[in-house]
């Protein structure tokens, strides 16, 4: 598993052990792994939470060397963030905020873009935490778009050219439904959302400015 100290990126094995230190200054967020290149992680270098001109770029890192390496798959820092790299390995989605609103695109994952950049969403709106179904023919992802600026976020669909755009859920005129993610027979979609009224924290962080909810599976 890979993960991150806000600073510091690290690597540990799933029983826990092996812990390892891939840098411990790098402000990173968050991680994933390519599901074909051993040893490769993508993530986002620079602040979190911040506004569509803030400098963050795109990063893969290739953790199994003695020396890991950092390339930068994207060009003008312009919150550059959320990479989710497709089934296949081939292109990694994101949210980049170059037109001054924060939409989602598709890049190569390992040329970056340099190999090509392609906008899948537009308008006053943030999408963002974007995942691919199973078969890679379509991308997941939650937005205020049904109402920008609002901080309510619902989910939408996409396929990966930009097509077929179209509203899943959401969880009411001010609610979250977040971070969205496809069970392995691209059937279901399961998603936190404050469907319930509480906190994902209701005991250690209840007044979270955030409140992503509770877990639920349509």
């Amino acid at each position: 598993m890979a993960y991150v100290g806000l600073p510091g990126l690290y690597v540990i094995n799933s029983d826990g052990s092996g812990n390892r230190e891939i840098d411990s200054y790098v402000s990173a967020f968050p991680t994933v792994w390519d599901p074909k290149r051993k040893g490769v992680i993508y993530t986002s270098v620079g602040p979190t939470f911040e506004s569509e001109d803030t400098s963050v770029d795109i990063y893969s890192v290739e953790v199994d060397v003695d020396e890991p390496r950092f390339t930068k798959l994207t060009i003008d820092g312009l919150n550059n963030v959320f990479p989710a790299v497709s089934p296949d390995g081939k292109w990694l989605a994101f949210r980049l905020g170059r037109t001054g609103h924060k939409n989602l695109y598709n890049t190569n994952a390992v040329a970056g873009e340099k190999g090509g950049l392609t906008q899948l969403t537009n308008g006053p709106c943030s999408d963002t935490l974007s995942n691919w179904s199973p078969d890679g023919g379509w991308i997941v992802f939650a937005s205020d778009r049904h109402n920008p600026g609002s901080g309510s976020f619902g989910l939408y669909i996409i396929h990966p050219n930009g097509t077929g755009l179209r509203h899943l859920i959401h969880s009411g005129s001010a609610g979250r439904t977040n971070h969205p993610w496809f069970s392995p027979d691209g059937k279901h979609t399961v998603f936190t959302s404050d469907y319930a009224a509480v906190s994902a924290e209701p005991m250690s962080n209840p007044h979270h400015y955030q409140p992503y909810g509770e877990r639920y599976l349509p």
